[in-house]
């Protein structure tokens, strides 16, 4: 079932167009993380859906109801920030207590809603800290207090604006369990924006990922990763090397892709390509294996460095274009030849778009 429905939404600041004929449905009970380069809109969308923002042109719908002309107030959401969004001068318990008493709570007594905001923080991790201060809290409890705070009018709809960026990594991966634990428990649906793709592959149900005002693709992670529907996409997400080429020719099984000072290199034949067509090829660099000799696939280059990263090594090898590219592998080769070496790859498993 559709909870939020957004058509043809668009949203302009002075001349610059931010959003442009934004189409998304969220379904009930899902969590869909926003994710994008910073300036891409994603903010100013999330911002539009909760009514802190007017769309110039298009549409909101909850559950089937137009509420593009309806405040914040009246969409039934809760907004967790990025600055926490808490009253400094109030502590934990009252910052709930005043969000319930402006949710017009009145018919529960004072001790049945000091009862839900207790199960409330205990939800949370702040159990045993009521009554702190603001200023008493780390900036993890504080984010904390503001998720607490957007769960406490009982919303229908979870909005999260980069809710962990302010914090170090190891609060950060508590916290994001936190959230998904909290959505996934109260059967909530959630819209949560990042410019963290480790959090939106880790968390989400789906991701939509936006690229200056325009969602360019919606799909399950593993779709998003292995699956991507246009250049921007698969240059943007996890780290990639890129390969500029021509199709030089086209065998009965296969066509070759002139790389320039690379070299060249083969594919299985492809549908759609012609000789002489301008192509992108993305690789994964976790698909990039280092080695002595080279296949049908592969650029030479030379190793200029090689470090220890946790449990694997990280290589860093310049091309025969000048570039410099980093990978990591789990051992190096013995033969490794760090004058002269090759970087080879399954294309099969790499990503290859004509250029306009």
């Amino acid at each position: 079932m559709t909870a939020i429905s957004i058509k043809g939404v668009s949203k302009k600041f002075g001349k610059n167009q931010v959003l442009k004929d934004i189409n998304l449905d969220i379904e009930q009970g899902e969590l869909l993380v926003i994710l994008g380069p910073s300036g891409s809109g994603k903010s100013t969308l999330l911002r539009v859906i909760s009514g802190l923002e007017n769309p110039d042109s298009g549409k909101i719908y909850f559950d089937g109801e137009d509420v593009t002309s309806f405040p914040p107030s009246k969409r039934g959401i809760g907004m967790v920030f990025q600055d926490y969004a808490i009253w400094p001068h109030l502590s934990v318990e009252e910052n709930l207590m005043i969000v319930m008493e402006d949710k017009k709570f009145g018919k529960n007594s004072r001790d049945e809603i000091e009862k839900e905001i207790a199960e409330l923080t205990y939800s949370v991790g702040l159990g045993d800290k009521l009554k702190r201060m603001p200023h008493e809290l780390s900036g993890g409890e504080l984010q904390r207090v503001g998720i607490a705070r957007a769960l406490a009018s009982k919303p229908k709809l979870l909005l999260l604006d980069e809710p962990l960026s302010n914090l170090d990594e190891r609060i950060r991966k508590e916290l994001l369990i936190k959230i998904l634990e909290i959505v996934k428990d109260r059967k909530l649906t959630a819209i949560m924006v990042t410019h963290s793709q480790d959090e939106a592959f880790e968390i989400a149900d789906r991701i939509a990922i936006i690229n200056s005002g325009r969602i360019e693709q919606v799909g399950k992670p593993e779709e998003i990763f292995f699956r991507p529907s246009s250049k921007f996409v698969a240059q943007f997400i996890g780290e990639n090397l890129q390969l500029e080429g021509t199709i030089q020719e086209i065998l009965p099984e296969s066509i070759k892709i002139n790389l320039g000072p690379l070299g060249n290199i083969k594919y299985k034949k492809l549908q759609g390509f012609k000789n002489g067509e301008k192509v992108s090829i993305i690789v994964r660099t976790s698909d990039l294996k280092l080695s002595s000799g080279v296949g049908d696939n592969g650029v030479e280059g030379r190793v200029v460095d090689i470090k220890r990263f946790k449990d694997n090594y990280r290589i860093f090898v310049e091309l025969n274009d000048k570039r410099i590219i980093k990978f990591t592998a789990s051992e190096i080769p013995e033969d490794t030849n760090i004058s002269r070496c090759f970087i080879n790859f399954d294309t099969e498993k790499s990503f290859i778009f004509k250029e306009n």
